[in-house]
């Protein structure tokens, strides 16, 4: 996930709730919708819908599926990002 701004404990939930979007999208014929998302995720629909596409085509570069290898990659940059949490 590409930002310009760090990862901290105020914004990561925006982060996640964003990766659990677009994971039920690409997992499942059958999720909630961006709005019921937003309102779990205590952000507006205008926010997590800019989000999204951020992180779907920035972030993942339009590529849904991923191996494991840049799966761990990922995981190491969110980690650091959050101080090795």
């Amino acid at each position: 996930f590409h930002t310009q701004k760090r990862l901290n404990e105020f914004n990561i939930h925006r982060l996640i709730a964003c990766s659990f979007l677009v994971a039920s999208k690409f997992s499942s014929d059958c999720f909630f919708n961006n709005k019921a998302f937003a309102k779990i995720a205590g952000v507006s629909l205008s926010e997590l819908n800019a989000l999204e596409k951020q992180f779907y085509f920035t972030g993942l570069g339009c590529q849904l599926y991923i191996d494991e290898q840049k799966y761990i990659r990922y995981e190491t940059d969110v980690s650091n990002r959050m101080g090795g949490c």
